[in-house]
């Protein structure tokens, strides 16, 4: 007849080979004065279905729970820190398995023969570096705030980004679209370029980039030309040449002066 078993309290170690074999041993309670498993504990208890490892547990040894082929249930204590080798290898009706972010030592593959296992775990914990390293399907459990991070600052005229952060790693969920702000032009018109001898231009600008609209031209002023400065005196055999100078732009004027 199948049989479930309450360790008595005051337990502190659940010994090498302790249960090992025991094929109608369908359900175990331990306490919370139990420290460490074993290796071996439950070897081949093919009956076996659940377990719930206590907080107090901080070591799971080699092959603890091998060959449990119909453990299906296995629920982890925070307070475990290392899982020995082989350690839940050939439990063929465990699909999913929470891992605490405690452990920090699993010892090979401690799942062996057990593809359809799937490791639940926080984001960068030991476990999920383990779940990588041995090809396992993962679960990784994230920790996203509630407040948007903006992700890619929206502009004028391109779209941003904005998320909702993990705490313990690069991860983003609910990536959503930051609509284009659309250009601010002012009201106040902007000198471009100033008109002096030559046109010149005015624009109202964006506030947020070097957009500009409403480009205007200013009409130049004119040049400010000085006296006529003569540099070839006029004779009975050649002309004469006078020239003046632009004040704003220095652009030059010349005119012939006729031989009398």
């Amino acid at each position: 007849t199948n049989t479930e078993y309450i360790l008595p309290n005051g337990v502190i170690s659940i010994g090498n080979n302790a249960f090992m074999g025991c094929k109608n041993l369908f359900d175990i309670t331990m306490p919370n004065s139990v420290t460490s498993i074993g290796d071996s504990a439950f070897y081949e208890c093919t009956n076996l279905e659940s377990v719930i490892v206590p907080n107090s547990v901080t070591s799971i040894n080699s092959c603890a729970f091998a060959d449990c082929i119909n453990l299906a249930s296995v629920i982890i204590g925070n307070g475990l820190t290392s899982i020995g080798a082989l350690a839940f290898s050939d439990c063929i009706s465990l699909t999913a398995i929470i891992i605490p972010d405690n452990v920090t030592s699993i010892d090979g593959d401690v799942f062996y023969g057990n593809d359809n296992l799937t490791i639940i775990s926080n984001c960068n914990s030991y476990a999920a570096e383990y779940a990588v390293k041995y090809d396992r399907s993962i679960n990784l459990q994230h920790n996203f705030s509630n407040e948007w991070i903006v992700d890619l600052v929206p502009t004028c005229t391109e779209n941003g980004l904005k998320s909702h952060h993990c705490s313990r790693c690069d991860e983003k969920s609910d990536v959503t679209v930051i609509e284009a702000l659309g250009h601010d032009f002012s009201t106040e018109w902007t000198i471009d370029k100033e008109a002096t001898c030559i046109d010149g231009s005015k624009s109202h600008h964006c506030s947020r980039c070097d957009e500009k609209s409403d480009v205007t031209v200013i009409e130049a002023l004119g040049h400010c030309f000085g006296e006529w400065q003569i540099i070839r005196k006029v004779s009975c055999t050649q002309t004469g040449i006078e020239v003046r100078k632009c004040s704003i732009c220095s652009q030059e004027g010349m005119q012939i002066i006729e031989s009398p």
